[in-house]
């Protein structure tokens, strides 16, 4: 509210009345029987200092203000001024990459936005979007009235950077829970298929190509998400051992099955300096008497 344009201060008696006040404003020819701009402030018996406006009638093109009242009231003929009314405001934050879209969410004419440097060059509209840490308040002067906001304090924070660190990426199915250790920054949360808490579990995952996420969040709200593609192989089948004459012989475990003999209990079987890998390749001999079996 405008006080500085008044025409006067009345003050009625107790009973019931009516004001009809002729008026004519010389500071601006927008205020001249504009009723959006022109109405009465008024209080209560000057019991308060607060002074609201009274919703008078403002007639046009006569120039004059009408309002009833039922109490002893004093009133002023005052500039009801437009505000801007944003749709943001105070203390607030982003992470890097986000934005904000400040606007009036009132009809304004004449729009200036301003940083801590001054007005922005070119931000003459009622909306602006912000990308940078820095006060910004908003003017709006439409020639009768000025409104400035309050200042909105924006700081925009890094975001972090989340990485899984060293983690297995081929496992088999028959494989137990195994924990992923060292993630950066530590506290994120994992997701994906096979995963409970912080462990993977390539047996509940299954056979398949598997997609692992690491999500960590700031005490900013800031967040950012790594990932790490897992693949999980089927266990082989076991083979069948038979025995032909004198050579022992495997069932075939299909294409890409490789199979390593052991004799007694030794890692590797090797036979003449070479390492037996066929599906049918160990002969007995009648020197070798002993307890085989395959490891796959």
């Amino acid at each position: 509210m405008d006080y500085s344009h008044y025409y006067g201060v009345f003050v009625g008696s107790n009973a019931p009345y009516s004001y009809s006040l002729d008026y004519n404003y010389y500071g601006n020819a927008m205020g001249l029987a504009n009723g959006p701009y022109l109405n009465l402030a008024g209080r209560t018996d000057a019991t308060v200092t607060s002074w609201t406006f009274q919703g008078a009638t403002v007639n046009e093109p006569t120039t004059t203000v009408n309002k009833s009242f039922t109490s002893r009231s004093e009133v002023m003929l005052a500039i009801a001024c437009k505000q801007i009314n944003l749709n943001v405001s105070g203390v607030l934050s982003l992470c890097d990459g986000e934005t904000l879209d400040a606007m009036d969410q009132t009809v304004n004419t004449n729009y200036q936005w301003h940083n801590g440097s001054g007005p922005i060059v070119g931000e003459t509209n009622s909306t602006y979007t912000m990308t940078a840490s820095g006060n910004y308040y908003l003017v709006a002067n439409d020639g009768l009235c000025i409104d400035t906001r309050d200042v909105i304090n924006l700081t925009i924070y890094p975001n972090p950077t989340a990485d899984f660190e060293t983690f297995g990426t081929t496992h088999c199915d028959n494989e137990g829970a195994t924990p992923i250790l060292n993630p950066t920054p530590a506290g994120g949360t994992y997701t994906g298929t096979g995963i409970s808490g912080t462990d993977f579990n390539p047996s509940t995952a299954g056979a398949g190509t598997h997609t692992l996420y690491y999500d960590y969040t700031d005490v900013n709200g800031c967040s950012d998400v790594d990932s790490l593609v897992v693949d999980v192989f089927a266990q082989p089948t076991a083979p069948t051992i038979t025995l032909n004459g004198d050579v022992l012989c495997i069932n075939s475990g299909g294409p890409g099955t490789v199979y390593q003999w052991s004799l007694d209990g030794g890692s590797n079987c090797n036979r003449n300096g070479h390492m037996l890998h066929s599906s049918c390749q160990w002969r007995l001999y009648s020197k070798l008497h002993k307890f085989l079996w395959l490891c796959i």
